[in-house]
């Protein structure tokens, strides 16, 4: 038997509809000096609001889908639930772990 999952997000906004958008997967072997002459330069030059990380790490926002937090300014990290995942079941997991130093940018 075949089984399908759909999610109904409404309003769904541009932006939204383009999070659930099924997209190509690339792998990328990146060196040290690619990371910082390449990748690390775009990601400080693209940088805007980054508000919705600080608010995560700090508990100000998405507590309630925390699965595991360790304080620390260089080993700290959050696992959260992704919005993709509807908490219930392990067949459909995501999850988001970010990073507490702030010297990390990817």
């Amino acid at each position: 038997t075949h089984t399908h999952k759909t999610t109904v997000i409404h309003p769904a906004t541009e932006k939204i509809i383009n999070k659930f958008t099924q997209k190509p997967c690339y792998l990328v072997e990146e060196s040290p000096e690619i990371y910082n002459t390449v990748t690390r330069p775009y990601i400080l030059d693209h940088l805007t609001d980054m508000q919705w990380v600080d608010n995560l790490l700090s508990g100000k926002s998405e507590a309630d889908r925390v699965i595991l937090r360790k304080h620390d300014p260089k080993q700290g990290y959050v696992l959260t639930a992704d919005l993709k995942w509807d908490m219930s079941s392990t067949e459909n997991l995501y999850c988001l772990a970010i990073v507490e130093d702030k010297e990390l940018y990817s």
